[in-house]
């Protein structure tokens, strides 16, 4: 962002070094829409827990575990740092 403000500053013909108060950018950033396919994996732990509760589900920790497993690999894949690249 440093780089693109300069360069907008020298398109502009301004110095650098010089102080502007009045001066200021502003910086938009989107969100990819695909990482929201992601949100119901991210949010199946905490969903699990409900169930539990509301259904009284007297699971053990390696059975909860595993259907948080199982709906989580049901759900699609996990979003990882090849699956941004380039978003």
């Amino acid at each position: 962002m440093l780089k693109v403000a300069a360069g907008a500053m020298a398109d502009a013909n301004l110095p650098l070094r010089d102080e502007r108060p009045q001066m200021g950018v502003i910086i938009g950033l989107e969100f990819d829409f695909e990482a929201t396919n992601f949100h119901q994996r991210w949010n199946l732990s905490n969903s699990v827990k409900t169930w539990e509760k509301r259904h009284q589900l007297k699971l053990s920790e390696n059975q909860e575990k595993s259907w948080l497993k199982s709906l989580k690999e049901e759900s699609g894949p996990p979003l990882s740092h090849t699956r941004t690249l380039g978003a």
